[in-house]
Parts: structure tokens; C-alpha cells; sequence
């Protein structure tokens, strides 16, 4: 197996921290949303990884979420975010959900592990997030989706307050570019 998904990954997790901790600092309590449309072979457009880690309906083993530098596994061994609640199967595109807790700071992270084959819905879900101000920061994770198919982002209110969004896959700045503007 190649060492490069897992080197991307694992900045990926470092830079969600990093801007968690940096969110945390303004008011009080901040809620950041981490959407995670999990790595799968079958119906994304992603280079193949190995099919273990690249099985979208295997939240536990994949890329992005389960794999020792997935989102999961990071966040289980962080000493500064606690596990508050983990749901699995909240509703049928989402595997898992969980929720944390910065242990020094009010701020509230709850991250969505999201079957591979529902990565436009998630992609929706995270810019309807950033549309209506629901979250503090947002940040999408996983394969560009797109550049498979257009998502459905809507508009957003000129006079609404500001929303910090990361966006970590492939190519982001070109294809995510026009729809942050």
C-alpha cells in the first residue's frame, strides 16, 4: 500500500485540528461540523486505494475516517478533544456521528462519517451548512466530488455573518473557489 493517502490524511486531521483550536478562541461556544464523505471505489471518480480503506459503506476500516490517520482514529487518541456521544447510523447516509468536546476551550465539534456513494448529498449538506450560518466553521473532507458531477450549493444572504470553511481534497481551490465567493 502507498504511504501517500495516509501522509494526506494525516495533514488532512492536523489542519482540522489546528483550526478547531484557532476557532476556539473567539466566542463562546463555538460549534465546528466536520463532514466526511468517506473514500469508495465504487462510486467516486478517486484514484483506487486499497479496497479495505476504500470501502464507502465500512466506516470503521476507510480512508478518511476509521484507518489509523482517519478523522476517528486521530480524534480517539487527541488529549484535547473528549468523545461526548457517538451515533451510529443517525440517518441512512450517515454511518457515524460523533461529538466532542475541547477540554480547555467552550467549543463543540461534531464530525459525520457519510457513505461514499452519498458524497454529493454530503457535499450539499456542508454547503447548506455555510449558507445558512449553522456552524462556526465547517469543513468538508474526502474525494473533490465536484469534479464527478455539480452539487446543488443555493445562495447565501450578502448581509449574513462570515463562516470559516476548510475544504481538504483534491484540486479544492479551483472547483470550491467560485461557490465560497
Amino acid at each position: 500500500m502507498s504511504l501517500r493517502p495516509l501522509v494526506t490524511t494525516r495533514r488532512i486531521l492536523a489542519m482540522c485540528l489546528f483550526a478547531s483550536l484557532a476557532v476556539a478562541q473567539n466566542q463562546n461556544p463555538r460549534q465546528i461540523h466536520i463532514f466526511v464523505a468517506l473514500a469508495d471505489n465504487a462510486s467516486q471518480g478517486i484514484a483506487p486505494v486499497p479496497a479495505k480503506i476504500g470501502d464507502g459503506d465500512d466506516a470503521d476500516a476507510n480512508l478518511y475516517w476509521g484507518a489509523s490517520e482517519g478523522f476517528k482514529s486521530v480524534f480517539a487518541r487527541s488529549k484535547s478533544w473528549k468523545l461526548e456521544k457517538a451515533e451510529l447510523n443517525p440517518v441512512p447516509e450517515i454511518l457515524e456521528r460523533r461529538r466532542y468536546r475541547h477540554t480547555s476551550k467552550d467549543c463543540v465539534l461534531v464530525a459525520e462519517a457519510w457513505r461514499g456513494k452519498n458524497i454529493h448529498q454530503c457535499l450539499e449538506t456542508f454547503f447548506a451548512d455555510l449558507r445558512n450560518r449553522q456552524s462556526d466553521l465547517a469543513a468538508f473532507i474526502g474525494h473533490n466530488g465536484l469534479m464527478d458531477a455539480p452539487v446543488t450549493v443555493g445562495a447565501t444572504d450578502a448581509n449574513a455573518r462570515p463562516v470559516d470553511a476548510i475544504i481538504l481534497c483534491c484540486l479544492s481551490a479551483s472547483w470550491f473557489k467560485p461557490h465560497l465567493e
